[in-house]
Parts: structure tokens; C-alpha cells; sequence
């Protein structure tokens, strides 16, 4: 009986680590996308004072 709890905690820990896993990876790209979006406006802005 221990074993099938074991296992079965074991699994769960596994699936949240999984999980939390893609959950930081999204919030990851997210980010990256926002960051390229700021670089252009800066480099558009940048263009602009230049110009």
C-alpha cells in the first residue's frame, strides 16, 4: 500500500514540476516578444530624432 501512494506522489511531483515548467516558459516568451517590441519602438524613435 506505501508503494502505490509513493508512486503516485511521486508522479504528482512530476506533473507540477512539468507544468511549472511550461507555465515559466510562456511567461518567457511573452517576455521576449514585449522586449522585441520595445527595441523597435526605441530603434523607430531613435530613427526619428536622427532624422
Amino acid at each position: 500500500m506505501f508503494m502505490i501512494f509513493f508512486a503516485i506522489g511521486y508522479t504528482l511531483i512530476w506533473l507540477l514540476l512539468f507544468g511549472y515548467t511550461l507555465a515559466i516558459h510562456g511567461q518567457q516568451r511573452k517576455l521576449e516578444r514585449e522586449i522585441s517590441l520595445l527595441n523597435e519602438l526605441v530603434r523607430e524613435g531613435t530613427d526619428r530624432t536622427v532624422s
